[in-house]
């Protein structure tokens, strides 16, 4: 467990760094497997003017990803037609990640590039991805 702990910390410092401004709040779902940890959801990072106040950036984030996937559905149709569950397979699956689950998605915050947290938000369903497909568990 240390060790898949180890790679979330990895995984969302290299998506810290990707997007490369100092002062903002940043949002991502991620899984974590026996093999370490993906990326499920990443949402835009948000301009702060106060690098101090973590609270604001973890209920943002948790506000925003509620309205995005309607209280964490997996199962929730985007505008884009595609579930949120899919639009997680779809991202997971460059990473390596064909087939997973079931697994919980987490949500993560990030301030001015600052360790990253658990919001203690998780999906309602748990994902599975089939080759890249998402399907029920």
């Amino acid at each position: 467990m240390l060790a898949v702990m180890k790679c979330v910390v990895v995984l969302l410092a290299f998506v810290s760094l990707a997007w490369g401004q100092e002062q903002h709040c940043h949002c991502a779902s991620i899984i974590t497997t026996e093999e370490g940890a993906g990326l499920a959801y990443d949402l835009p990072p948000t301009e702060v003017q106060d690098c101090n106040n973590l609270e604001a950036c973890e209920l943002r984030c948790i506000d925003e990803y509620t309205v995005l996937t309607n209280d964490g559905d997996l199962d929730f149709v985007l505008e884009n037609g595609e579930t949120v569950g899919q639009v997680a397979c779809n991202t997971l699956k460059p990473q390596g990640y064909d087939d997973v689950g079931p697994l919980e998605v987490f949500l993560y915050y990030n301030l001015c590039l600052g360790p990253w947290y658990y919001t203690g938000f998780k999906s309602q369903q748990k994902l599975c991805c089939v080759g890249g497909e998402h399907t029920p568990c």
